[in-house]
């Protein structure tokens, strides 16, 4: 195992404990040493470490569209508050009903917008998670952007577009995850 410190900035800082397989980068893998991020790929349904090659190979194949096959990124750090990230991507957008996956749709009066962004809120109103997809038809592969904050840090997720209708299981499984590796 190794134990890693994220600096939290004003909340201070976060002990996160890995086996040494998921931390690539050599600079990552020494116990002690404080970072302001971490970066993690990982297979979504073990939760098993992916390599930078062979996210790579999923990537060029495709074969990260089936949900069998599917990997996603985890980045970890001190990030933006839920809360100011949302006023600033919702400027000029308008909150719609929930849609059937649990998401606030947020409309844009821009004939030909780039990307789609949900809002998960918790019941007191609060974001829960702020999801931004491409909607570029160019794109082989498009993408959604997963923002959420858990067990004292802020995540950034990135993962196939294929996989919007399990957001909300894919959020599951990484504070669970890191849940186990914060100790919480």
């Amino acid at each position: 195992m190794v134990v890693l410190y994220l600096d939290m900035g004003s909340d201070g800082e976060v002990e996160i404990s890995l086996p040494l397989s998921y931390l690539e980068e050599p600079a990552d893998q020494l116990s002690g040493l404080r970072h302001g991020s971490v970066l993690l790929r990982v297979m979504l349904k073990s939760f098993v470490p992916v390599t930078r090659a062979q996210a790579q190979v999923l990537h060029d194949t495709q074969k990260g569209f089936s949900q069998q096959a599917a990997f996603i990124t985890i980045l970890i750090g001190d990030f933006q508050k839920l809360e100011t990230r949302l006023r600033t991507l919702t400027e000029g957008r308008s909150k719609v009903a929930p849609d059937d996956l649990g998401l606030i749709p947020m409309t844009n009066t821009d004939a030909n917008p780039q990307r789609e962004i949900y809002v998960a809120t918790q019941p007191n109103g609060t974001p829960r998670a702020i999801i931004e997809c491409s909607r570029s038809k160019t794109t082989p592969r498009q993408t959604c952007t997963h923002e959420l904050r858990t067990r004292g840090v802020g995540v950034v997720l990135d993962y196939s577009a294929d996989l919007l209708p399990m957001w909300a299981e894919v959020q599951a499984r990484v504070e669970r995850f890191l849940g186990c590796a914060t100790g919480e």
